[in-house]
């Protein structure tokens, strides 16, 4: 977990399917890129696809239910993976690469061509884009995934998945559950981006975290808001466990969880934005060590 600025720490506790796995071929994204491309793709939104489809599906079928919602959210994450965030500036400053857009518009991301080496054999060089104009500076290859290990990611690139055997300089962002005393590592979680965990499941091997597909999930999501004397939950919940990525009916995987922010943790004084939050699920206690978004 790299340092960070003290001051947004401060501010922040003060506001709490069906394709197969394949080789090389013929493909956009896996394809060495020409420069034109790359700038043309510069312009597309990989983390947005999935969540476009199932807006899409959603307008199309005005009342579904959060299952409902919920199950074809699966079945489009079969199609396009879910975007994790992979720290990639180690291996675009060790390998010397340019990216396919130079110049482009700030807002938009960067492209590059991203070596791997493929599980079943072989390497492939892949046309990634690249957020690297953050607030900290970092660099984030985003990677649709379905899965991933410490070896290997399998990837959803343009409609195939790929076995890529992770490089040894990508990293992601990682979130522990800690003993009581907070100081035994009991368990860790590689996830997909710099986010808060809204929810623990009552095994404490599946952390849950916020996706908005609606704008009322956007409404309830910062704080699972009240109305009536009921909460209000968004239609679906992010579930990571070690092997799995899916998504889960909210209502289901939040319901009887109460969680707060510690405020009195051992510092970490190379981490401005570590955090640490206390669930209560089913009368078990579970305590999650992250780093809180740089912003």
């Amino acid at each position: 977990m790299r340092a960070r600025r003290q001051s947004v720490a401060i501010c922040f506790f003060l506001a709490a399917g069906g394709f197969s796995l394949t080789q090389p071929g013929s493909l956009g994204m896996g394809a060495e890129p020409s420069k034109r491309q790359g700038f043309i793709n510069a312009q597309f939104q990989p983390e947005r696809l999935l969540e476009r489809d199932v807006r899409r599906f959603i307008d199309g079928h005005p009342g579904a239910s959060a299952e409902r919602i919920t199950a074809y959210a699966n079945s489009a994450l079969q199609k396009y993976g879910y975007i994790y965030k992979f720290h990639s500036c180690d291996l675009i400053e060790s390998k010397k690469l340019e990216p396919l857009n130079p110049g482009h518009d700030p807002s938009v991301n960067s492209v590059y061509s991203l070596p791997f080496d493929l599980a079943r054999g072989g390497r492939r060089a892949f046309k990634i884009h690249v957020e690297d104009i953050g607030p900290c500076s970092d660099c984030y290859a985003l990677i649709p995934t379905l899965s991933l290990s410490a070896q290997n990611i399998l990837a959803v690139l343009n409609g195939k998945k790929y076995l890529l055997k992770k490089p040894t300089e990508f990293r992601l962002e990682e979130m522990e559950l800690v003993d009581e005393p907070m100081k035994r590592v009991i368990r860790k979680w590689e996830v997909p981006n710099e986010d808060y965990p809204i929810g623990v499941s009552a095994d404490g091997r599946t952390l849950y975290f916020p996706v908005e597909f609606t704008e009322s999930d956007s409404d309830a999501n910062p704080w699972l808001n009240w109305k009536d004397g009921k909460k209000i939950y968004p239609s679906s919940v992010l579930a990571i466990s070690p092997a799995v990525i899916r998504f889960e009916v909210a209502a289901k995987a939040l319901a009887d969880q109460e969680s707060e922010f510690i405020l009195d943790f051992p510092k970490d004084p190379d981490n401005a934005y570590l955090a640490y939050k206390r669930f209560r699920v089913k009368g078990k206690t579970f305590i999650i060590r992250f780093s809180g978004p740089c912003t």
